[in-house]
């Protein structure tokens, strides 16, 4: 997806955001998030994680999956990187875990992930009250009846 998004629509937005389907975005907090930043400069931003190799050796970070952010300057600087990933991908394992496998992509391109704004993890059911006061850019694990209450409460 990365790939064709770069080739041909690195230019038609400002940033891309990838988020799970079980993560609640909250679009005006982004909208007011990505307005500070430059679209121009390299960036892949989201909850900075730390992944390892089988030998726990080597440590490399990577933008969380729950919910991450790539501009347009990085999408269209990534593409030798998705470009070598992919050749490598198709070679060994077709189910990689997409985002420490972007991770890695960008890290051929010498783009590191920042952190882009408060996320919580392990929202239950009944935390609304956690989430308007913590004021989260995503929160993570709702479940699809939960989003709607969780929406309702956001627009109070």
């Amino acid at each position: 997806m990365w790939l064709t998004l770069a080739t041909h629509h690195a230019t038609s937005c400002d940033f891309w955001m990838k988020a799970d389907m079980d993560a609640y975005v909250d679009v005006p907090k982004l909208r007011t998030t990505l307005r500070m930043l430059n679209a121009s400069q390299k960036i892949y931003a989201g909850t900075v994680t730390f992944s390892h190799g089988p030998s726990y050796e080597a440590w490399n970070t990577f933008a969380h999956g729950i919910g991450y952010v790539i501009s347009r300057e990085a999408l269209k600087a990534v593409v030798p990187g998705l470009k070598k990933c992919m050749e490598l991908l198709l070679l060994s394992r077709l189910e990689a875990i997409e985002d420490m496998l972007l991770g890695a992509c960008f890290r051929l391109v010498k783009i590191q992930p920042v952190q882009l704004g408060h996320m919580i993890y392990d929202f239950h059911p009944g935390q609304e009250k956690r989430v308007l006061d913590e004021e989260p850019l995503v929160t993570h694990r709702v479940e699809e009846n939960d989003m709607y209450r969780l929406h309702a409460a956001m627009e109070k």
